[in-house]
This record gives C-alpha cells, structure tokens and sequence, in this order.
C-alpha cells in the first residue's frame, strides 16, 4: 500500500499522491522435474518468453519494485517497475519491466488508481441516466537481460522483451458494476539477430460484479433470520427491578 506523504500538505492536487517501494532477497533452487523460473505471456495470452529445457533456478533471487498512485477529480495515474536478479544454471540474469497507466471519467466523478468508479447517477433510462464512463490509456515494456541468450533461452522462441501500448473504455453502469473493453498492441523485440515475433494485437471485454459482503456473528443471524427484535433491558429484568 503506497504512503501518501501530501496528504496534509494543504496542496489539493498533491493529496492523493501515494508513493511506495517494496524489495526481496531470498534464495530458489530448481529441478529438472520443477526449474522454478518464469516465463512471460502476451495479453492474449501467448507465451513470448521462456527458458531452454535444462535451465533451473539456482541461486539468489532479488527484486526491487518502486510505485506511484495519484488521482485528482476525475484524473488518476499510477505507475510501477521492477528491477530483477536471478541466479539460472550458474548465471546471473537480470530483467526489467516498468508501466504506467492513467484514466479519466468522462461523467465528472472521482477517480482512483485501478479501483471501480462510484457513478453519480447509476443506470437510469427513464432519467436519462447511464452511469459512469472512463478512458484509459496505458504503456509498458519488459526486457531480459542479454546473459540469458542464447545459452539460457533460445532466441528463435524467447523474445527479448515487449513494449505494450493499451487504450480502453469502461462502464459502470452502477456501484461495483463495470463493463471493461481494452485494445492492445504488443510488439516484440527479439535478441541476437534473431526474428521477432509478428506484432499482437488484442481486444478484449469483460464483465465484473463487485459483491459487497457483511460477516455475522451467530447471535447476529440468528437476530436477524428470525426476526428477533431485541430491547435494551428484558421485561423480565424491569419487572424484577420494580420489586
């Protein structure tokens, strides 16, 4: 969760302004049965990078991962990159990737880094109400570090990075209600003298429902299944106090 140092600072567009690092050190050792790395997918879901049959994990895995929320009135942004190191079959590789996306609610309402909208005036044909839109507009990339190829990952399969452009169009029709539609373009970038993988262009759309849930204690449901109404002092209790 970001810190946001502005908040009492009196400036208002600087009150929403979080900024946050987090940072790992450990240690992974892989198998021939399980090598513990990682491999990396398209938005469409197409695996464009992954390690040669034999890599293993085999070492001191670290990260550093800086990030940035802001938002003001119907503008937010929100920012993050990761620094990498990994020990593979003997090898440090060391890999990178960054992102930034900003969104704006063309209907006025307050805007907060990836979270849901809260329309003013939720879906309402009859008043002419439609609830709440936003664009967004986003780009990142992701890089391996050279020592990786080609003894780590052959580069006629394994893509040195890709940078990903995206723009999309949400509705949210009502409070934690939202149609999400988002265009995308991958391209790559291959290593050595490789070929790089046509570029991937996606669209795609989802739907999510935010259920908001309310936990209860035993007395509580039982209260409340069957209708009990509970009064502040017993009758019994007053009866026996008046004696």
């Amino acid at each position: 969760m970001p810190r946001t140092p502005f908040l009492a600072a009196g400036v208002e567009p600087l009150r929403k302004l979080g900024l946050g690092l987090g940072a790992s050190t450990g240690g992974h050792n892989g198998t021939s049965d399980n090598s513990r790395l990682f491999s990396l997918q398209s938005y469409g879901g197409q695996t464009f990078f992954l390690f040669a049959t034999g890599a293993v994990a085999s070492g001191r895995a670290q990260r550093v991962v800086p990030h940035l929320t802001w938002g003001f009135g119907p503008v937010s942004a929100y920012a993050d990159a990761v620094w990498a190191r990994d020990k593979i079959s003997g090898t440090d590789v060391t890999s990178n990737a960054w992102c930034w996306t900003t969104s704006f609610v063309l209907t006025g309402e307050d805007a907060a880094p990836l979270t849901f909208v809260i329309p003013s005036y939720p879906l309402d044909l009859p008043t002419g109400h439609f609830g709440a839109f936003e664009i967004v507009a986003a780009v990142g990339k992701v890089m391996i570090g050279s020592a990786a190829f080609p003894a780590l990952a052959n580069p006629a399969l394994a893509m040195k990075g890709m940078t990903a452009y995206g723009l999309g169009l949400n509705w949210y029709p009502s409070r934690g209600v939202a149609l999400l539609v988002t265009y995308g373009d991958q391209v790559f970038t291959a290593a050595d003298s490789a070929p790089a993988r046509p570029n991937e262009d996606t669209l795609t759309a989802r739907f999510q429902l935010i259920l908001s849930l309310r936990w209860l204690t035993w007395r509580e449901f039982v209260k409340e299944s069957c209708g009990i109404v509970e009064t502040s002092t017993p009758k019994w209790r007053q009866e026996g106090e008046e004696q």
